[in-house]
C-alpha cells in the first residue's frame, strides 16, 4: 500500500545527550539510542513513549592477535576472565542489556548453547590464566621475564557506553597489576584496519542483519574479512567458514554456524561482552504505528504516520 508519509528526515548525532534533547524540545520526533541515565525523565514527560527490544549487536572486546602477549590463548582467557559482563550490564546500560556468551543473540537458531562451557571468571581465575602463560605478580605488577603486561585499550564515543566500559576493564585489570592505556579514536574501523600499535578494542558490531550468521563470520573471522581487526588467520576456522560459504541448507548453515561460534569461543578469538538493547524514544502523541524492531535497519513502513 501506500506511504502515509510524504518524507522522512534521519539526522545524525554522535552525542547521546543532544540525541535526547532534541526530542525533549520536540525538534525530532524519534530518537534511536538516548542517553540512558535520561530514561527515567524521558518516561515521565507526557506524550514520550520509551521502548526497549533485544537486538542482534553484540560489544565485544576485539583482540589484536598480531600483538606478542595476545598470541598466548591465556593471556586471552584472562582478558576474557577480567570482564565483569553483570556490572556492566547493570551499571552502565542499567540492565538495557544482556550479558553476551558468544557473538550471537541466545534465541537465534545457530547461538551456541555454552551448556558446557562453566568458565571461571574474575580476578583470581585471570591471574591463574597469566601463571600459566609464564607471570607472576611481582612489586604490584604482572610481569614476565621482568616486562610487565601492558595493554593499549582502543575506544570511541560514537557509542556512549563503550568509553566506559573501556574504564570498567582498565580499573579490573589494575587491580591485577596490568596498566591499560586508553586511547580515544574517531573512526575505529579506519584506525584498527591501518595501525597495529594496540592491543584491545571495544567495538561494537551487529552479527546478524538479515538473521543468518553468515555476514559476521565472513567479515570478522576470514582471512579476507572487512571487519577482521583482530587479524585472525586460523586454518580450522577458515575452512568452517568457507564451508557455510558453500552451504545453502538452512540447517546445515546453522550447524556450521555453531561450530565456528564454539571454535572462535574456545580459542577466544575475541571476547563478547554484552547484546545491548535498542532504545527507542518518540512522541506518541504525534508518532503513530512505530515499530521497534529487532534490527536496526527496518524502521520506515508505509503504515507510519505523523499527525
Amino acid at each position: 500500500g501506500a506511504s502515509k508519509l510524504d518524507s522522512v528526515t534521519f539526522s545524525f548525532n554522535e552525542d547521546a545527550n543532544a540525541r535526547s534533547l532534541a526530542l525533549k524540545s520536540g525538534q525530532v520526533d524519534i530518537v534511536y539510542r538516548p542517553e540512558v541515565e535520561t530514561l527515567e525523565t524521558l518516561k515521565s514527560m507526557d506524550g514520550l513513549k520509551v521502548e526497549s527490544t533485544a537486538t542482534f549487536r553484540v560489544h565485544q572486546m576485539t583482540m589484536n592477535m598480531q600483538r606478542k602477549s595476545l598470541q598466548d590463548v591465556n593471556v586471552r582467557r584472562a582478558v576474557d576472565a577480567l570482564i565483569d559482563r553483570q556490572k556492566i550490564v547493570d551499571t552502565i546500560l542499567l540492565g538495557h542489556a544482556e550479558a553476551a556468551q558468544g557473538p550471537f543473540l541466545p534465541s537465534l537458531p545457530f547461538a551456541p548453547k555454552y551448556e558446557n562451557s562453566q568458565v571461571e571468571k574474575g580476578a583470581d581465575a585471570a591471574i591463574r590464566h597469566l601463571e600459566k602463560a609464564g607471570y607472576k605478580l611481582k612489586d604490584g605488577k604482572m610481569q614476565k621475564n621482568g616486562e610487565p603486561l601492558r595493554f593499549t585499550l582502543l575506544t570511541y564515543s560514537a557509542r556512549a557506553d563503550l568509553p566506559l566500559i573501556a574504564q570498567v576493564f582498565q580499573s579490573d585489570a589494575k587491580k591485577i597489576g596490568i596498566d591499560v592505556e586508553i586511547r580515544q579514536i574517531d573512526i575505529p574501523e579506519e584506525y584498527m584496519a591501518s595501525n597495529r600499535d594496540w592491543d584491545l578494542a571495544t567495538y561494537s558490531n551487529l552479527t546478524a542483519p538479515r538473521g543468518d550468521a553468515g555476514y559476521y563470520l565472513n567479515a570478522t573471522y576470514h582471512p579476507t574479512g572487512a571487519l577482521n581487526f583482530s587479524g585472525a588467520n586460523d586454518l580450522k576456522l577458515t575452512a568452517i567458514i568457507d564451508k557455510l560459504n558453500q552451504t545453502v541448507n538452512q540447517e546445515e548453515r546453522a550447524t556450521l554456524s555453531e561450530q565456528a561460534a564454539n571454535y572462535i569461543n574456545e580459542h577466544v578469538i575475541n571476547s563478547f561482552v554484552l547484546h545491548p538493547s535498542t532504545i527507542v524514544a518518540y512522541n506518541e502523541d504525534k508518532v503513530k504505528n512505530w515499530v521497534t524492531t529487532r534490527s536496526e535497519y527496518y524502521m520506515i513502513t508505509n503504515k507510519l504516520d505523523v499527525k
